[in-house]
């Protein structure tokens, strides 16, 4: 711990690279982003995992406010505008591989809805740049129009939410665009803007919809006939069964996506890449993790328990869903399918979608995990090399106290079993191959690249030791995870380059934090070296308490007063009398400021749950 508290933001940027995915023009990554999952306060999403506040004194839940994901980026080092939460954020993905976000409009909100999108979706424009961050967004319109809507009404407004959305100066070179130059926008459940379709629609087969497509398209086409700029059409195909209707779809839009489920489907979405190919339209492979619904449940009727339930429910009451798959099998398994049908496009379920457990986004509970797998199986889809920085990736479920809330289990679709509580994953990134042990049981002899073992639970105390050559390369304990009764996190997954990734993720958030204040008061490269010590050892301590009062945010807070006190300390030693002064005046207005995560929740405004403004229930 020693050594890494004195490793400077220069070394950490050294020990890291990774090529920019603008090397690679053709290949894009693209993440679907809930743009209002970035907190930049640091206690915003603590508050939804605090028993104590949660949970009555007599075990009863008072409200559905359960959650299960802590996002780093609202947790990590100091309170943040919304500015450099964003900027954050989008340098985290893109060190990921990642280089568009996706945002999810659903078009028949309120306009206190899209008003409030709008302006989220247009600061991520905004910071991406005024920093010269290289990386695009995009728009999922999510057409459901309620049946009491007139649809000649419906259209007109949606035509004026386009607007609003597309027509603004600041960003706009930062929408993603296909290789005509066209602004690519993506349109979920597009059946329902023809006025035979509405919310309550249900279309079984593409065969009800194939006589319609012209007249969707031209729908379509009226909707953005007034806004500025020519758009690109990417149909969400949801009957991957019927190849002559996908035939039909590229013959009016220019591509298409697909529900990441119906992937188990592996012949009818390899007949479907091929149609693609034929037809010269980019291919676009789904990828998702693991879905971890983390909304509760009650057993009577098996309806979710509202965010804004009042009700008291007895936790014996109520389940919770479990994973659906081993770990990181699906993630790595959609990621092959890329690689095998050559995919132009990776769409990625989610980046934040805590709540669904669809994410990929660095977590407390999950780590780093998704984006080392996935910064790597990227460079094969690429075809490009690279030396690795050598590691092991373990997975593990919690045990739960029996007395809690049930977990119940799901069925995974591509090997249709359920899941295997017993089990550990241990995930293996070596430049070379080499000897896994797990204490000392040798396991098995890992390869190259990546490799994955699941082990007994039982049989794994101690630690993993991976050797090569008699010497062992990689030392790590395996996590000792704590009984239970409730589940704020069904699984964890770390890694033994674990210090390293923090600092590795925080770098240029820190680093943009110092040099700004270099300019302030005039700092010397002594100083900055002293102050760079200073925060990342403040990061690394905000890491420790995290993991251990997490699910306790009033004395994670206390604790980490103390931190933050012991930081000032550092900082008072480096700054004159004047000048601490005002970089303490400027720590209190960042913590007051009216950009921050609490004022992102619109609550006094609009009267939305800060849970999340833009989750339609």
């Amino acid at each position: 711990m020693k050594l890494i508290n004195t490793i400077t933001l220069l070394s950490l940027l050294l020990l890291f690279t990774v090529p920019s995915i603008a090397q690679n023009q053709q290949k894009t990554v693209i993440a679907e982003c809930n743009p209002f999952y970035n907190y930049s306060l640091n206690k915003t999403y603590l508050k939804g995992v605090d028993y104590e506040r949660i949970i009555e004194g007599n075990d009863n839940f008072k409200n559905g406010k359960l959650r299960m994901c802590i996002p780093l980026v609202s947790q990590l080092w100091v309170p943040l505008t919304l500015d450099d939460a964003l900027a954050h954020e989008i340098r985290m993905a893109k060190k990921m591989g990642i280089n568009t976000f996706r945002f999810p409009f659903f078009i028949s909100n309120t306009n206190s809805y899209t008003d409030s999108f709008i302006e989220v979706v247009h600061k991520y424009l905004e910071v991406a740049e005024k920093r010269n961050i290289d990386f695009k967004f995009s728009i999922e319109i999510i057409i459901r129009r309620p049946a009491k809507l007139n649809h000649s009404a419906f259209l007109e407004q949606a035509k004026h939410k386009l607007r609003k959305i597309y027509d603004n100066k600041i960003g706009n070179t930062r929408w993603l665009k296909d290789q005509n130059g066209d602004i690519m926008v993506f349109v979920k459940s597009p059946e329902h803007i023809h006025h035979d379709f509405n919310a309550n629609s249900k279309i079984k087969t593409g065969k009800e919809v194939t006589p319609k497509l012209m007249e969707i398209k031209n729908y379509y086409k009226y909707l953005f006939e007034d806004v500025y700029g020519t758009f690109s059409l990417v149909y969400f195909n949801n009957f991957v069964k019927d190849m002559e209707f996908a035939k039909n779809v590229l013959q009016h839009f220019s591509s298409m996506y697909y529900p990441p489920f119906k992937q188990f489907r592996v012949n009818e979405m390899n007949r479907i890449a091929n149609i693609c190919k034929k037809n010269k339209a980019p291919f676009i492979q789904p990828v998702y993790a693991n879905y971890l619904d983390s909304r509760l449940k009650k057993k009577s009727d098996k309806k979710y328990i509202g965010k804004n339930s009042r009700n008291n429910y007895v936790p014996k009451d109520l389940f919770v869903n479990s994973l659906p798959t081993n770990f990181t099998q699906d993630f790595r398994k959609t990621l092959d399918f890329a690689v095998q049908r050559d995919a132009q496009i990776i769409d990625i379920t989610s980046w934040n979608n805590f709540d669904h457990g669809t994410h990929i986004s660095p977590e407390l509970h999950t780590e780093f995990a998704f984006g080392e797998i996935l910064r790597y199986k990227l460079k094969e889809w690429k075809k490009e090399s690279d030396d690795l920085h050598e590691q092991c990736i373990v997975s593990q479920f919690k045990p739960l106290d029996t007395n809690g809330i049930t977990v119940n289990e799901n069925v995974n679709p591509f090997n249709k079993k359920g899941v295997n509580r017993s089990k550990i994953e241990i995930i293996t990134l070596l430049n070379k191959k080499a000897s896994l042990y797990v204490g000392s049981q040798y396991i098995k002899e890992v390869e190259a690249g990546l490799d994955y073992v699941l082990v007994d639970k039982d049989s794994i105390k101690g630690k993993i030791n991976i050797v090569r050559d008699h010497s062992k390369i990689i030392e790590y304990s395996i996590p000792n995870l704590p009984v239970d009764q409730y589940p704020d996190a069904l699984y964890y997954s770390s890694t033994s380059l674990k210090s390293h990734l923090w600092n590795y993720y925080s770098y240029d958030m820190i680093y943009e934090e110092i040099y700004k204040n270099r300019a302030r008061y005039l700092l010397s490269n002594q100083q900055l070296k002293l102050w760079s010590e200073a925060a990342v050892s403040y990061a690394l301590a905000k890491q420790k308490l995290l993991e251990t009062y997490h699910f306790n945010y009033s004395k994670y807070e206390k604790l980490k007063v103390k931190e933050e006190k012991k930081y000032y300390a550092s900082i008072k030693k480096i700054l004159s009398p004047l000048h601490y002064k005002i970089f303490i005046e400027m720590e209190d207005d960042i913590k007051n400021g009216t950009l921050l995560a609490e004022e992102i929740s619109f609550d006094e405004e609009l009267g939305f749950d800060n849970y999340n403004l833009l989750q339609p229930e």
